[in-house]
């Protein structure tokens, strides 16, 4: 029995040994598709992140995509991510013609509200010169033919001035 023991010690710890590496090399698996998920989960989440972005933002977040190296470091989801990528600048392309097109837009309606104030403000002068005169009018109606029209203001009633004969 004691002459087992050392033995069996030894088989022990060459099966932990292999279970110890057998586990690594599970874990360094997991890790590797995880890696590799992520990286294409980061090219898929690319689009999301420019949402409601300016065009002059989504042409940098293309230009970026279009940077983005499909190779064997993706190994088994090699077409996975050759898939987001073309999804992604697809998507991009999309946002970008829609923020262009909403930019167009926003100018013009700047453009119609600036129109529209100076408008405005032309009917709020023309209106304005026309009441004064019409006071101008009025003012010369009451004068009479031939007479100007009395002061706009306060008017007082002064009796004329004598002239003193000597």
């Amino acid at each position: 029995l004691k002459l087992e023991e050392p033995i069996d010690q030894q088989i022990k710890a060459e099966e932990d040994r292999k279970e110890r590496e057998k586990q690594a090399k599970i874990e360094a698996e997991q890790k590797r598709v995880a890696d590799l998920q992520a990286r294409i989960e980061n090219m898929r989440t690319l689009a999301l992140s420019l949402a409601g972005c300016d065009s002059a933002a989504i042409d940098r977040g293309i230009a970026h995509a279009e940077k983005w190296v499909i190779d064997d470091s993706f190994a088994e989801f090699q077409q996975t991510a050759q898939d987001v990528k073309d999804a992604s600048l697809n998507r991009l392309s999309e946002m970008r013609a829609a923020a262009i097109a909403h930019e167009a837009e926003q100018t013009r309606i700047k453009a119609e509200r600036e129109e529209l104030a100076k408008l405005r403000k032309a009917e709020e002068e023309r209106q304005a010169a026309e009441r004064r005169g019409v006071r101008h009018r009025d003012g010369a109606r009451r004068a009479g033919p031939g007479q100007s029209p009395a002061p706009a203001g306060p008017q007082r009633n002064t009796p004329p001035a004598r002239s003193r004969s000597p």
